[in-house]
């Protein structure tokens, strides 16, 4: 049975009936398992929210294609999927900022299992906090690369093996960052808002073809993102979570696989998730130590 989410976290679903406690537990029967032998394929599964999503979809019973550059890692990681329920597990290497290494992962996965049922678009990051006045064009370049032109090159590639298949189903994991703009942020607050567009985009383009396009925003969430951020500076990392219980990858992971669970009719366009102390971007609640 899986773990709902604890008290430690604050979750709104658009457009959707939220339950009680938040986020149901993904298979809270059998008869709600709907991605047993489906294919999910899973980009930046190397850690983070990539990792832990390929994990629960493996929980389910899922056939899995899992891309990132870390080979190592996604090894790894394909491993414990196995471990855990997996149908199948398959890795190559995917870096979404290369238009040849996305084709060539699209014939892969063509090669390897024919048809995508879910496709989760969560490889991305952030590169530095600096203010627009002293930006730099290589920060700015990459975020865009894999937030925003990631997601288009990868669906535009997955799409051919989707559309034939109807009930599918794609999800973006963006952030509270393509909401609202805060000091700091400006090409990471731009990519995802790019983002945002480009689901919305989807969800407009794809209607009457049976496929669902939605997006995941999360808050404050403690993975590898904020030591990416700041560029291996674990001192300043660990401080953007003092005093404060932030998500975990788990518990975005759960929400990811929740929405992918649910039933071909039912299409959950946005979820935006906050640790409870987090109320903005801006407005975190922090206790003493």
């Amino acid at each position: 049975m899986g773990s709902q989410c604890g008290a430690g976290v604050s979750l709104t679903a658009i457009f959707v009936c939220a339950w009680p406690s938040g986020v149901p537990p993904v298979n809270c029967s059998p008869v709600s398992n709907r991605l047993k032998q489906k294919w999910a394929l899973v980009t930046g599964a190397s850690s983070g929210f990539g990792a832990e999503t390929a994990r629960q979809l493996a929980d389910l019973g899922a056939n899995l294609l899992l891309g990132a550059r870390r080979e190592d890692r996604l090894a790894q990681v394909a491993a414990e999927c196995q471990e855990r329920g997996a149908a199948s597990a398959h890795i190559q290497r995917l870096d979404v900022s290369d238009t040849v290494s996305v084709n060539s992962f699209a014939e892969w996965a063509k090669a390897t299992a024919g048809r995508v049922n879910v496709l989760i678009n969560n490889a991305g990051g952030a590169h530095g906090v600096d203010r627009v006045e002293d930006g730099h064009d290589a920060d700015w370049e990459a975020m865009f690369q894999s937030n925003a032109l990631g997601i288009l090159r990868v669906s535009r590639a997955m799409l051919p093996l989707m559309k034939p298949y109807s009930g599918g189903i794609i999800i973006n994991v963006g952030s509270i960052a393509g909401r609202v703009a805060y000091e700091g942020g400006s090409a990471y607050c731009a990519s995802k808002a790019a983002e945002h567009s480009i689901t919305k985009t989807l969800r407009l383009e794809l209607n009457g073809t049976g496929l669902r396009v939605g997006t995941i925003d999360p808050g404050m969430a403690e993975t590898e993102f904020s030591m990416v951020r700041l560029k291996g500076d674990k001192q300043k990392a660990d401080a953007v979570y003092a005093g404060v219980e932030p998500l975990t990858a788990g518990d975005v992971a759960e929400a990811i696989v929740w929405a992918a669970n649910r039933p071909p009719h039912v299409c959950i366009d946005e979820i935006l998730m906050m640790c409870t102390a987090q109320a903005a971007p801006y407005k975190v609640h922090r206790t003493e130590a």
